[in-house]
């Protein structure tokens, strides 16, 4: 997984737009990563890690937006 450490720090960067939040996200998915490595088939592990990666900033997206309070004009479901 080191090698490919970077590229997952630029994507994880690359989907959150913030630095901070694209670290969370990181550490997240190393964490998911090391905890599921036995499961890793080892035929694409670049491709095993972007993924556990875009699915770490996904959910932490998902995460964010429901936090946010709506706007007072707005309705709210």
């Amino acid at each position: 997984m080191l090698p490919h450490f970077d590229a997952a720090h630029h994507l994880a960067r690359w989907l959150m737009r913030d630095t901070e939040a694209a670290e969370d996200v990181l550490q997240d998915a190393m964490v998911r990563a090391l905890t599921y490595f036995p499961s890793c088939k080892g035929i694409n592990p670049r491709g095993w890690l972007l993924q556990i990666v875009r699915n770490a900033a996904y959910g932490s997206m998902k995460t964010i937006t429901r936090s946010l309070p709506c706007p007072p004009d707005d309705r709210c479901f």
